[in-house]
């Protein structure tokens, strides 16, 4: 490539671009810089024109550059005595850009310094490290919550008529017997096995095609012991599908128990009563024997 091509493209380079030469002092070693050409865009970002800079030394330009911080005699003697591409990333103040600065070495006494304004992808992924932030802490309050419910609470992923379990919470790990760990990533056969797994997938898959929350009991015996459930599982939808199935499941053995017990109550009171009525009454014993054994 000519170098008038070279010279051309450096023109309308986007890009800052400044050729500088090495000033050695008498052991032979770089002690500044001094500007031999800048291309506009060097102008145009720093707000200053060639006839100002062009041979000065870089220790009298670059203070006026914002760039002072930067260690600059050390930064390009690197280049100049290992023959190193440096490059390092810096806020300009004044002119109120991030800049990545490139430097290397062309000839044994001159060096390019490229000036590349990158403000706007240090802006972006500002704001990706942002919303990671936020996104962290949203997911952390979530984890607290989900895990803080009284209430059994699991997650099934639906894909390719497949489902998987996703997470479940504390009060779920606890009644079950299963950690996440155990049942993440798994289907309901590789968690529970064959049969039980079958069972499990043809009630998600109800819930899939009858698009809307189902609910039953169902007596299992799980590595948290035998228990009678009360399962609800909703669809939750995704651009017109359905992508998950939230699960919640309650132990209702002490309730059935209880119920059972009040309905023996009751039935006792009702014999007690009537048995009691009977004996009020005036009859043969026969008669009052027979009647007995009628509400026996």
């Amino acid at each position: 490539m000519s170098g008038e091509v070279c010279s051309e493209i450096l023109r309308k380079a986007p890009f800052g671009c400044a050729c500088c030469e090495v000033v050695f002092d008498g052991m032979n070693q770089p002690e500044n810089y001094t500007f031999l050409d800048v291309n506009p865009a060097f102008e145009e970002m720093t707000g200053q024109k060639s006839e100002a800079i062009l041979g000065k030394k870089a220790t009298d330009v670059m203070p006026g550059l914002g760039i002072a911080n930067i260690d600059w005699l050390n930064f390009c003697r690197d280049v100049v005595m290992n023959n190193a591409k440096k490059d390092v990333l810096k806020y300009l103040a004044p002119l109120g850009i991030w800049c990545r600065i490139t430097s290397f070495l062309i000839q044994p006494n001159r060096i390019i310094v490229i000036f590349l304004n990158v403000s706007g992808d240090v802006k972006y992924i500002k704001g990706l490290k942002k919303r990671h932030r936020t996104t962290r802490e949203l997911s952390r309050d979530f984890e607290i919550l989900f895990n803080g419910l009284q209430e059994a609470v699991f997650l099934v992923k639906v894909k390719d008529g497949e489902f998987r379990y996703v997470m479940n919470n504390a009060e779920h790990s606890k009644l079950t017997g299963f950690s996440l760990d155990e049942i993440k990533g798994r289907t309901p056969a590789e968690v529970l096995g064959e049969e039980l797994g079958k069972t499990f997938a043809a009630n998600y898959r109800r819930c899939v095609d009858e698009e809307r929350t189902i609910t039953y009991e169902e007596a299992l015996l799980l590595p948290g012991g035998l228990k009678t459930w009360f399962i609800s599982l909703t669809p939750v939808w995704d651009r017109g599908k359905i992508k998950y199935i939230v699960g919640s499941q309650k132990d209702i053995a002490l309730q059935i128990m209880t119920e059972e017990k009040m309905r023996k109550n009751i039935r006792y009171e009702e014999l007690v009563s009537r048995i009691s009525r009977l004996a009020l009454q005036e009859r043969d014993k026969e008669v009052f024997m027979q009647e007995l054994a009628g509400i026996i």
